[in-house]
């Protein structure tokens, strides 16, 4: 079997979010969580880190498979010191983001014990649910921006689009207090923001993938015929 080319790896990366960014139903969520007097909510606790940690990880295969998609065709044009700077901003927000996820590793496991255990660590979880998409909303965005312009400068035409639904900042402590003097019905809502803030990102995300998928040319994955590929990506040169 031939090797994959760093287009068709991209693609492939950018063809598992079918599986790792998973969007919660509202609907579906209360009904179950009634239905089982209460375990489904745990389940979804489950969820909720799952696929912070899953999301992460695609995306940073994504980014990596983008940096050496860019940085081969450059070279083949002939290009590369035009650009060299725009890659060098890539890698550098590679490794931030990377760097970012080595010093936070959820757990999914851990923590549904955790939230099984003592209730109170709920709000932690939505806390850090929360602050890390807004870290990710934030550099994500900044890795596609520039990756717009090492793309346009090598003759590839993109348009990345803005976020739609950027992540906001919520605030822990208050939400806390709103859960405790509403005895614990706040908490009802702040999991919903929890879920559909997860939902609007990984919708925005899917929109920028497929934008520098059009602009590069890349066909879709089926038509390669691809599975996945394996973890561990090779990394961008200089982080």
């Amino acid at each position: 079997m031939s090797q994959l080319s760093y287009d068709q790896l991209l693609a492939a990366e950018a063809a598992r979010r079918e599986t790792t960014d998973y969007r919660f139903d509202w609907g579906t969520y209360i009904g179950w969580t009634i239905l089982t007097f209460g375990i489904y909510a745990h389940y979804a606790t489950y969820r909720l880190v799952q696929r912070r940690q899953e999301h992460i990880r695609r995306r940073l295969a994504v980014q990596s498979y983008l940096w050496h998609t860019l940085n081969q065709r450059a070279e083949s044009l002939g290009r590369r010191a035009e650009v060299a700077g725009g890659l060098d901003n890539l890698s550098r927000v590679h490794a931030e983001m990377e760097a970012f996820e080595r010093r936070n590793m959820r757990e999914p496991i851990l923590w549904t014990i955790l939230r099984l255990v003592f209730g109170i660590v709920g709000g932690y979880i939505n806390h850090f649910l929360n602050k890390d998409l807004r870290f990710y909303d934030q550099w994500e965005s900044a890795y596609f921006a520039n990756a717009e312009w090492v793309m346009t400068r090598l003759g590839y035409p993109v348009s990345v689009p803005q976020r739609r639904s950027p992540v906001p900042d919520r605030s822990t402590a208050a939400y806390c207090v709103l859960s405790v003097i509403t005895f614990g019905l706040f908490t009802i809502w702040w999991r919903y923001a929890m879920m559909m803030d997860g939902n609007g990102h990984f919708e925005d995300d899917l929109a920028m993938e497929d934008a520098i998928l059009r602009g590069l040319g890349v066909p879709l994955p089926s038509a390669f015929g691809l599975t996945p590929p394996p973890p561990q990506p090779p990394r961008p040169a200089g982080v």
